[in-house]
């Protein structure tokens, strides 16, 4: 897949309401997550760390009021989508929050992402 068609996809994915697992078809098996969300950046290496990350994410959601999913600003080898989100989690109760999601693509795959506030 090309870098916009990846974007495309990915943005339509996270429109849903539900969770889909489609990192075997977007992601590499090598792919790193960071999240800078926190005191210091959290490193997830790996489809399984990066499955269990959401993974947990979902199960720490008690509900989401509302979520915007922008298009993609897409470049030759990498985009960003702006996420703005307003949930109540288990942990931490009724947090809005905005975000940008890079994303870094090789080979036809997302080989990185970073989520910033």
């Amino acid at each position: 897949m090309t870098t916009a068609e990846i974007a495309t996809t990915l943005v339509a994915i996270n429109r849903m309401p539900e969770h889909v697992d489609r990192y075997d078809e977007l992601y590499a098996p090598e792919s790193v997550s960071v999240e800078t969300f926190g005191p210091a950046p959290e490193e997830y290496r790996g489809l399984d760390a990066i499955r269990k990350k959401a993974a947990d994410w979902y199960a720490d959601v008690e509900e989401i009021h509302s979520l915007e999913v922008s298009d993609a600003l897409v470049a030759t080898d990498s985009f960003v989508i702006r996420y703005t989100i307003d949930a109540t989690y288990k942990s931490m109760g009724r947090m809005n929050m905005a975000e940008l999601g890079i994303y870094t693509v090789a080979g036809g795959k997302i080989v990185r992402e970073e989520f910033r506030s």
